[in-house]
């Protein structure tokens, strides 16, 4: 058996009226203007994608971040297959390109804006979600289920080398559950069909433990449980299944936090830092913690911020005959980008202000050499007398404190160049929602309602759909708004 896709991208007309994202970093936010403005504001998935194929056949630093953008733009103009060309190669770097806390950590030090794009952890957990997708789309469940167990282990990596606990994708187990089922549907095999929907029970039932109070799971281990027992009866439903996938609004940016001093604790930590260097090295003679911060005054934190976007829609209510359904999100990549980023700034700040203190030391340090070299040559002309003498005076001149400050500004000088690296994905939605229903097999004229904030019909769409018993028709709607 075969099952359906159909999909819609929405935009209104109202919000015709899109700023370019100004905060994302400048030379990357220039060249992706062209293409946000067809893909938000003119509604022109395929034709974004064009202005951005440059930038991915010729690489550079950003060019695995323009083929992320790239393949969710073709996933949103339907072109499911190019979509998953795209972002395999795009998951094929990021596997050769794997994150040290380390150096990261390091990295936090420097401007990172012309380094290659590695992706943030929720960004590489994300690409296989697409993938998934795409497959599922494709009418490929056995290699959907391949990329969504990778979000599970990209998940567990991130824990593995970073410490960091997020919360199991639950998006990608119920889409893992819903493969597994179609793969149930397409096979021929007997022994394959039980097999599959064993796997589906296994994953609803994991997501029982991860997301009690989750209605609808219930509903499914029961009902997969009864599919199961009516396979080895041999019974056959005359059930079809309608499954609508929703990818609501805009996720958030990267923007500065601003200042590297105008964060208190960041500036105690420095303090901590510069006293200690002062204490143990002769170069720091006769400065103090005060004297020093104070030139970095133009210093911009290296650690980004997110800001959030637009959002409009609440959830998508599906009427489908006498049948309705709502969408439910399971992946808020607003939440889960939110906390990637808090955590990074609590885990990463000391590590900053080190860094930073360090840098300052290790200049001052070559500072006050130099200067030390520069007297030794100085005594040594003055003894050969005549005009060396005069030249000899002139180097061995000056004091140490004097040596000093030009280190403190020549370490101002590098500082004050650290930017934070404000490059990011896009394209990605605010979130990822669900809906799945079963109806009798037949034609339906489907009534899409979208629900605002304020929980008011905000726009309705229809879409005539045909179910089939025994079959899985699949709708993907995206909102830009």
């Amino acid at each position: 058996m075969n099952y359906n896709v159909r999909k819609r991208l929405i935009v209104p007309v109202m919000l015709f009226i899109i700023s370019i994202f100004l905060s994302c970093a400048a030379n990357y936010n220039l060249r992706m203007g062209s293409a946000e403005e067809k893909f938000y504001i003119q509604n022109k998935p395929l034709e974004a994608t064009r202005d951005l194929l440059p930038m991915v056949n010729t690489g550079g630093t950003d060019g695995m971040l323009f083929m992320l953008e790239a393949g969710v733009m073709l996933h949103a103009g339907d072109e499911y297959k190019k979509s998953t060309d795209v972002l395999l190669q795009a998951a094929k770097l990021m596997d050769n390109t794997p994150i040290v806390v380390r150096q990261q950590a390091a990295s936090l030090l420097l401007n990172d804006t012309f380094t290659n794009y590695r992706g943030e952890d929720f960004e590489r957990v994300l690409v296989h979600m697409y993938l998934g997708m795409n497959f599922l789309f494709m009418k490929k469940p056995d290699e959907a289920q391949i990329e969504f167990r990778k979000v599970g282990n990209e998940l567990n990596r991130i824990k593995s080398e970073t410490g960091k606990d997020y919360k199991q994708n639950i998006m990608a187990k119920y889409l893992t559950g819903i493969a597994f089922e179609i793969a149930a549907e397409v096979s021929d095999n007997e022994k394959d069909r039980y097999r599959n929907y064993e796997y589906a029970l296994v994953e609803y039932k994991q997501i029982n433990q991860l997301k009690r109070g989750f209605a609808k799971v219930n509903e499914d281990i029961k009902r997969v449980s009864r599919l199961m027992d009516d396979e080895k009866k041999k019974k056959k439903s005359n059930m079809g299944q309608l499954v609508m996938i929703y990818q609501s609004g805009r996720a958030p940016y990267k923007v500065s936090r601003g200042k590297l001093l105008s964060d208190k604790t960041m500036q105690a930590l420095l303090n901590t830092e510069l006293q200690l260097a002062i204490a143990s090295n002769q170069a720091m003679v006769g400065l103090t913690a005060a004297t020093i911060t104070a030139s970095l005054n133009k210093a911009e934190n290296p650690i980004p911020k997110i800001a959030k976007r637009s959002n409009l829609i609440k959830k998508l209510r599906i009427r489908a005959g006498k049948r309705t359904i709502e969408t439910v999100v399971l992946e808020d990549i607003t939440d889960t980008s939110g906390k990637h980023f808090d955590d990074n700034y609590s885990f990463y700040r000391e590590k900053v202000a080190a860094g930073v203190a360090t840098k300052i030391v290790a200049s001052l340090v070559a500072t006050y050499a130099a200067k030390m070299a520069a007297k030794a040559t100085g005594e040594f002309l003055k003894g050969l007398g005549g005009n060396f003498a005069t030249v000899g005076k002139i180097m061995s001149a000056g004091d140490d404190v004097i040596g000093a400050a030009a280190g403190v500004g020549t370490a101002a000088a590098l500082i004050n160049q650290i930017k934070p690296d404000l490059r990011c994905w896009h394209s990605l939605p605010a979130n990822f929602q669900l809906a799945r229903t079963f109806l009798p097999a037949g034609e339906y004229e489907l009534k899409i309602e979208f629900i605002g904030k304020n929980n008011k019909v905000h726009s309705v769409e229809k879409e005539k759909v045909t179910v089939k018993a025994g079959d899985t028709t699949l709708l993907n709607y995206r909102t830009l708004y």
